[in-house]
């Protein structure tokens, strides 16, 4: 089902519309809700730190070779590369976010922080998640059961997951 919003702003600056390349804010059935793209993952803005990164779940379950391998390249311009690709990515959504959003929604609504999990579009276009990818400020982030969905007849599509393919190969 889709449901017509329309772009939101942040709290703080009525011209930033998104808070990194994977959210923005929109608004129509509430006010200035940050909402999370589904089905793409782009770099963070916020929260990246060297002392957050060695203490990491993922970095303490590699093999002790691995990370002893890995520790010295954990370094002050890694977190500022990746922090700059961030808000390259915000920057780029911000500019293409056309005033009037249609709205979709996967499986899940929510998540784990709140936030509506939604594929944004303006009427009759690719979505912003799929543009995202293509111009290779995101990469595909699947999590089931959002990046399947069911047809009429009870079949299961991966038209999302075939989009992305056809955009990335």
């Amino acid at each position: 089902m889709e449901f017509h919003v329309l772009l939101g702003h942040s709290g703080d600056d009525l011209e930033k519309h998104c808070f990194d390349g994977d959210s923005a804010y929109i608004t129509g059935f509430f006010e200035n809700t940050l909402v999370r793209s589904l089905g793409v993952d782009a770099p963070e803005v916020r929260g990246l730190d060297l002392y957050s990164l060695r203490k990491s779940e993922f970095f303490n379950t590699l093999e002790y070779q691995l990370r002893k391998h890995l520790e010295p390249k954990l370094a002050d311009r890694s977190i500022e590369i990746h922090k700059d690709l961030g808000f390259q990515a915000r920057d780029y959504l911000n500019s293409i976010l056309e005033e009037e959003l249609v709205m979709t929604f996967g499986k899940e609504v929510f998540d784990r922080y709140g936030r509506a999990l939604v594929y944004l579009s303006a009427e009759d276009q690719d979505t912003y998640n799929l543009t995202l990818v293509e111009a290779g400020y995101a990469v595909p982030y699947f999590v089931y059961p959002n990046a399947v969905s069911p047809t009429e007849d009870g079949e299961w599509t991966y038209d999302t997951i075939e989009k992305v393919r056809e955009v990335t190969l």
